[in-house]
């Protein structure tokens, strides 16, 4: 990411579209006056909403865009979003939400979740081998039996180099909540 690649745009007044904002307004319970911060990272960048729990109002909106896919760019990219967040609208984030590309993931260390192997796109589609080994167990159809599925990455992954048992797969999303929730260090 370059200086500079953050659009923040601060926008009262303006309110969610669809069902999105119907859905957090069902669940917001007892979150008056404070806000829900939501991530949406793509292919091509990421987006961020702070939406007011009370008028459902975006009170702040920013993106950044890029052109790899690799973990240090994703945690660049959020930690830039967050910075661009007002002060006085970050201390009122109650809660958060962090959405990915489907079945993009990685594989990271348990201990310390940190990558050791690199994303895997939605796109990316795993050798026949892969394929092969999964339709031993899953019945014709199932999802998981598609090249895309993130079971036919975490089986690729494996058989190209078997992995250590501090191994763990993560989908894009988990591992991007995990850079939020974990101690700093």
């Amino acid at each position: 990411l370059r200086a500079g690649s953050v659009s923040v745009r601060a926008q009262a007044g303006r309110r969610p579209r669809g069902e999105a904002a119907v859905a957090t307004s069902s669940m917001a319970g007892d979150l008056s006056g404070s806000f829900g911060l939501g991530f949406d990272f793509g292919t091509s960048g990421a987006r961020i909403n702070v939406v007011d729990a009370d008028s459902l109002e975006v009170v702040h909106e920013g993106a950044c865009a890029y052109s790899e896919q690799t973990a240090a760019i994703w945690v660049s990219a959020m930690k830039e979003l967050l910075s661009g967040v007002p002060s006085a609208t970050r201390g009122k984030v109650a809660r958060i939400a962090v959405s990915g590309t489907s079945a993009s993931s990685l594989i990271l260390d348990a201990r310390t979740g940190t990558p050791t192997r690199g994303p895997r796109m939605y796109d990316f589609s795993v050798p026949p081998p892969a394929l092969a080994a999964i339709g031993k167990f899953a019945p014709e159809g199932h999802t998981v039996r598609s090249s895309t599925s993130a079971l036919a990455k975490l089986v690729d992954w494996h058989l190209s180099a078997p992995l250590a048992p501090h191994e763990v797969l993560a989908h894009q999303a988990d591992f991007l909540a995990g850079q939020l929730t974990r101690p700093a260090g």
